[in-house]
């Protein structure tokens, strides 16, 4: 959980300078465009991720992302990533979540929800 950008970058320079050269990191977070109001429902959400805010900051510390981003991202986050989590939003909506998880429905939901996921290697 990060407080805001400055945090984020110096957590990503952190893990920079400790990796070897083609050393991987992965890093996922919640992705606030599939979560929507429910990011800052949790205290602790203060600085709203997205792929392609994540995107940058890798660029911004000098990772190189080993796979074609904008591929990935409109094959998998445009369409399974959009219908997955709107799914899961209608599940909740009609009341499936709860029936099946009881109490536990709301962090059901968004332990559902899709997650950003970015791959960085340092060069």
């Amino acid at each position: 959980h990060m407080p805001g950008f400055d945090t984020a970058l110096a957590f990503l320079q952190s893990c920079h300078s400790k990796l070897n050269d083609g050393g991987l990191l992965l890093l996922e977070c919640p992705d606030y465009f599939t979560m929507g109001r429910d990011f800052f429902q949790d205290s602790s959400h203060q600085y709203p991720t997205c792929f392609p805010r994540l995107e940058q900051l890798f660029l911004d510390t000098s990772f190189d992302m080993p796979y074609d981003t904008r591929l990935v991202l409109f094959l998998r986050a445009m369409l399974l990533h959009r219908l997955l989590a709107a799914a899961v939003h209608s599940a909740y909506g009609l009341g499936l979540c709860h029936l099946l998880f009881r109490r536990r429905a709301y962090q059901a939901k968004l332990s559902l929800l899709p997650s950003c996921v970015v791959l960085g290697r340092k060069v």
